[in-house]
């Protein structure tokens, strides 16, 4: 059996591709985003951005960047690495 570690907590852990579409849903509902709108901004499909909330879809380190960039957030948060959502000065 492998144990997995996220967040500093041994168990079954969050899937990362879990956390990030969690994450991924609460930030853009916080701003009252749609996903269409958020596809136009951003330049990629809604169905992407449909397929990444749902976790269908895994990002790749260039789509969670974009999506951390976006959202003034880190990538490690989108993923459940930390929930700590900015960058540490």
């Amino acid at each position: 059996m492998v144990t997995i570690v996220y967040n500093g907590m041994e168990g079954d852990g969050v899937e990362p591709n879990t956390m990030f579409a969690k994450r991924l849903r609460e930030l853009r509902e916080e701003r009252g985003i749609g996903v269409r709108e958020l596809a136009y901004e951003l330049g990629i499909s809604h169905s992407s951005i449909s397929l990444y909330e749902n976790g269908k879809r895994e990002p790749t380190v260039g789509i969670c960047k974009l999506f951390a960039d976006y959202f003034g957030v880190t990538c490690d948060y989108l993923i459940g690495l930390t929930d700590y959502p900015y960058k540490r000065e």
